[in-house]
C-alpha cells in the first residue's frame, strides 16, 4: 500500500509540474468550449490524502502552482481549460507545446486523468492517432501528438487517459 501511495505522489508531482513527456501541438480539444470561470458548484477545496487542490472562479491552485484560467494561448502560470462532454481539458503551455491533464467533477469529487508514456499506452495511442517520437536538445525523448477532433474523442472514449488521483470536496 505504501508503494501505491508513493507512485500516486510521483504521478501527482508530474501533474503539478506539467513535465509529462507527451505533448500536443495545440490546445485540446480543438473544438472544445473554452472555460474562463468555474461554476460555484465546482469551486472549493478538494483533498486526497495530504494533497489539496483549490478551485476558484478563475484558477486552479495546489501547493505547487497557481494556474490562472485564460481564454487565449496560455503563458507561464496560466492554463487554457476547455470542456467537452463534461470532461475538462487543462492545457498547460511548455515551450510552445501543450501538456494535457483531464479533470472530471462528479459527486463532490474531482478526478484527475493523464496520459502515461509507457510503451503500452503509446501503443494504444498509435492505434488511433499519429505519434511523433522526438528528442529534446538535452537528449531526452518525448512524444508529440496532433490529433484530429475524431482522434481525440477516440482517445478519451477508449479511456486511454488514466486516473491519477480522485479528490474529495471538503469545502
Amino acid at each position: 500500500m505504501n508503494q501505491l501511495k508513493a507512485i500516486t505522489l510521483i504521478l501527482a508531482v508530474l501533474f503539478v509540474m506539467a513535465c509529462q513527456p507527451i505533448h500536443f501541438t495545440q490546445t485540446q480539444p480543438t473544438k472544445g468550449k473554452v472555460v474562463t470561470k468555474f461554476s460555484n458548484q465546482q469551486q472549493g477545496i478538494y483533498k486526497a490524502g495530504e494533497q489539496t487542490v483549490r478551485i476558484t472562479a478563475d484558477s486552479i491552485v495546489t501547493g505547487y502552482f497557481n494556474l490562472k484560467l485564460t481564454a487565449t494561448e496560455p503563458s507561464k502560470n496560466e492554463a487554457q481549460v476547455k470542456v467537452q462532454n463534461d470532461v475538462y481539458f487543462i492545457n498547460i503551455s511548455e515551450s510552445g507545446l501543450y501538456n494535457l491533464v483531464l479533470a472530471k467533477f462528479y459527486d463532490n469529487k474531482l478526478a484527475i486523468f493523464m496520459l502515461n508514456s509507457d510503451s503500452r499506452t503509446i501503443g494504444l495511442i498509435e492505434r488511433f492517432a499519429t505519434v511523433e517520437r522526438k528528442t529534446t536538445t538535452e537528449g531526452k525523448p518525448y512524444f508529440l501528438l496532433n490529433p484530429s477532433r475524431k482522434e481525440m474523442n477516440t482517445l478519451v472514449d477508449y479511456e486511454i487517459f488514466e486516473v491519477v488521483e480522485v479528490f474529495q470536496k471538503v469545502n
